[in-house]
């Protein structure tokens, strides 16, 4: 601790000392041309994803329209490739010649057991301006993304003459000491052995304290982009219908076996993002409702399928519609849908869907005050008035509840859900290759088992090492599933479940094993694969559901 003070004392008085050397640094008068070269990254593990997140956060931070350009990373890593061995000022300054930069920035990021070192060089191309560096220190691999906003600010101040808000390292999210978060072990989803956490013990929730029975899956070598639980093929029994990126897989749980009872392929050319189970059309047959984009993500072509006899076909295809299906605690399932908006995912209401001429059509609008995407919208008794209320995440995952006309009538001081599912947006003029605005998670509103129940909200709480502050790239460590209620001012916590390594991605409550008891069932993603050449894995897991202990027993 006392050579990390004495580092970081003796890297402000270098800063200050460069300061007064140099006074302010003046800007030119055309558009200075930035360089960033892919940090390297320094780990027993694999972290490469660690190196695109940086310099995507960099760029963001750096670019100002006919100030600043960031040159193409596509250009920019093509050049520093066929640079040999490791890159210094001189190579730096040959290298930004070749791509006509006025400044090269790199760096390298060293982690060892559970810390890591910055090391950051912003290099004048003419050599006429001092080379700046930058060092500092992360505890935790969730301070580093807080560390590089902090040069970020310093480059924009020291060299561009700019001032910006920075991620303060004081403020960086500190990880509890004993508690693993990315270097747990990949099959090691559950994080502690207490169990769950009964906060209101006088509503519905899970039983506290110990372990609750709990069931995890084989790991999937794909990613699961969406799951829903109910009765597909008529035969009586619930089915788990799993969406990966491109197709729906019908699994079946029976005789303590987990298996695959039928797969629909689907083209490369279709992206799912969400699925949803029931019966709209009133035959009797449970729909699938497969929201799907196009291979860009910037058009919606969703797909509806249905059990027929000995397999399953197509009842509508490339949909413009996003599909979610909710529970009414009086009208049952209601399939709500939202038109596709050219170029955005978020718009200001949605409609509920009827079946009508052989086909599915808008029917009643519900209004909401803010632009929401369905696919994290739920509408039923949130806040237990007898009413039915919108309760939706907004885009930086808030969650707002909304009134029968449509006002807002509360929202979160802090986010919920956290998903890496994306819709792209028109490319904006920094160059860069896609422009990802998030897509919310699913919201689930369960209904009390007894009369003196209260109506509950179920939601993830994804853990994301940057909090949300990258627009382009999300790194989710741990998460957990929460149970929360209506209290007169807010919605406050019911019930929530032990930490789990990696992010949970969709989750349903239903009776997935057919015990007569729901059961909790989420798709956790341990691996995203988010760079090029490595792996995906997934996994479902479950736990009982179990109504509370009588008051005099809980402790």
């Amino acid at each position: 601790m006392k050579k990390q003070i004495l580092r970081i004392v003796c890297w402000s008085i270098g800063v200050m000392v460069m300061l007064a050397g140099s006074a302010a640094v003046s800007v030119h008068a055309a558009a200075e041309r930035v360089a960033i070269v892919p940090f390297t990254v320094n780990s027993e593990k694999d972290l490469s994803f660690l190196s695109s997140g940086i310099s995507d956060m960099l760029s963001s931070r750096l670019a100002v329209e006919d100030r600043v350009v960031i040159i193409a990373r596509e250009k920019t890593q093509e050049a520093a490739a066929s640079v040999s061995g490791a890159l210094d000022e001189a190579k730096a300054r040959d290298l930004g010649s070749r791509l006509g930069a006025d400044w090269v920035l790199f760096g390298s990021i060293t982690v060892l057991g559970n810390s890591a070192s910055i090391d950051t060089k912003m290099v004048d191309v003419t050599g006429e301006r001092e080379t700046l560096s930058f060092f500092d220190q992360a505890e935790t691999l969730g301070d580093i993304i807080p560390k590089i906003s902090v040069v970020a600010a310093d480059i924009n101040r020291r060299v561009f003459d700019r001032t910006m808000a920075s991620a303060s390292a004081s403020t960086a999210r500190q990880q509890p000491q004993g508690e693993p978060g990315i270097y747990a072990h990949p099959d090691k989803l559950l994080q502690d052995n207490r169990g769950f956490y009964l906060f209101d013990q006088t509503g519905e929730g899970l039983q506290g304290g110990a372990a609750a029975q709990f069931w995890k899956s084989r790991n999937f070598p794909h990613l699961i982009n969406g799951v829903a639980v109910g009765d597909v093929d008529n035969d009586g029994k619930n089915e788990t219908v799993m969406a990966t990126e491109n197709d729906v897989l019908i699994y079946k749980y029976q005789d303590q076996r987990f298996y695959e009872a039928a797969k629909i392929e689907g083209p490369s050319t279709r992206v799912i993002v969400g699925v949803d189970i029931a019966d709209i059309n009133g035959n009797g047959i449970a729909e699938i409702f497969v929201t799907r984009l196009n291979a860009t993500r910037s058009g919606v072509y969703s797909l509806v399928l249905e059990f027929q006899g000995d397999h399953y076909r197509t009842v509508e295809e490339d949909s413009s519609y996003f599909f979610r299906v909710v529970e009414s605690a009086n009208r049952g399932p209601i399939l709500l849908g939202q038109k596709h908006r050219y170029s955005h995912p978020f718009q200001k209401g949605f409609h509920e869907m009827a079946w009508e001429n052989g086909s599915y059509r808008p029917a009643r609008f519900i209004p909401t005050s803010e632009e929401v995407n369905l696919l994290g919208v739920a509408i039923g008794d949130a806040m237990n008035n007898k009413m039915e209320s919108v309760v939706a995440y907004d885009r930086s995952d808030k969650l707002r509840i909304f009134d029968e006309a449509g006002r807002e009538a509360w929202r979160s001081s802090e986010p919920y859900g956290g998903s890496s599912l994306y819709y792209n947006l028109r490319q904006d003029d920094r160059g860069q290759p896609e422009n990802r605005l998030y897509l919310p998670m699913r919201i689930l509103i369960r209904y009390p088992q007894t009369e003196t129940g209260k109506t509950s909200v179920v939601v993830v709480q994804n853990q994301e090492v940057a909090r949300r502050k990258l627009e382009t790239f999300r790194i989710f460590t741990d998460a957990r599933v929460e149970s929360i209620s209506w209290d007169g001012l807010g919605l406050s916590r019911n019930w929530v479940t032990r930490k789990i390594s990696g992010a949970v991605r969709d989750f349903a409550i239903a009776d997935f094993d057919n015990d007569g008891t729901d059961e909790l069932v989420a798709a956790v993603i341990i691996k995203e694969g988010q760079i090029a050449f490595t792996e995906k894995k997934s996994a479902l897991i479950a736990y009982d559901l179990l109504p509370p202990q009588p008051r005099a027993e809980q402790r």
